[in-house]
């Protein structure tokens, strides 16, 4: 059957249909142009900056001249921040922020075309992120017996450690499940 044949033969069953039709032609084009707009925003803010120990305020300033974002932040908080080196070459302008946040005290949001900058939430401290006990022992040697001095004792994934007295023996302050690296 040809398409136009099948249009008509729909029509008589339904009279609306080609009303619906066309509506759902235009939902889907309008859906299709949304979708492109929404591509196009996002893949076309790159950043290109190469830039030795520049301030984030100059930072600023450069990638709102190349993406059109403005940043709101209040001087203060800028003042706390550290100068940043940055290579970036044609790079997503979210991987340039968190280049130049990471190790800041400071943390951002973006909102439309806006970059909110604002400090870094401090962790809270809980009971849990604090030493919860001691660890005491003694190291020696496996056939001698005798005490082995100077045998790094490390909690690992922290920089907490320490070292054996004349004695073989060593006290560390550990949090439960805190595992223990050993080495001579």
């Amino acid at each position: 059957m040809h398409l136009n044949a099948l249009f008509k033969a729909g029509e008589r069953l339904c009279p609306r249909l080609p009303k619906i039709v066309l509506v759902m032609q235009l939902t889907s084009i309008l859906l299709l142009a949304a979708c492109l707009q929404v591509s196009a925003t996002a893949y076309g803010q790159k950043v290109t900056i190469v830039e030795n120990n520049i301030s984030l305020r100059k930072v600023f300033k450069e990638i709102r001249k190349q993406t059109g974002y403005n940043f709101i932040f209040s001087n203060k908080t800028i003042r706390e921040a550290a100068p940043v080196t940055l290579d970036v070459q044609n790079e997503d302008l979210q991987e340039v922020l968190d280049e130049c946040f990471a190790g800041q005290p400071l943390t951002y949001t973006i909102d439309d075309k806006i970059i909110i900058v604002r400090p870094r939430p401090a962790l809270p401290v809980t009971p849990k992120m604090l030493p919860a006990k001691g660890i005491t022992g003694r190291v020696t040697d496996s056939t001698t017996g005798q005490p082995l001095v100077g045998v790094s004792i490390k909690v690992k994934g922290t920089t907490m450690g320490t070292v054996t007295d004349a004695n073989g023996d060593f006290s560390l302050q550990v949090e439960d499940g805190a595992v223990l690296e050993v080495s001579y």
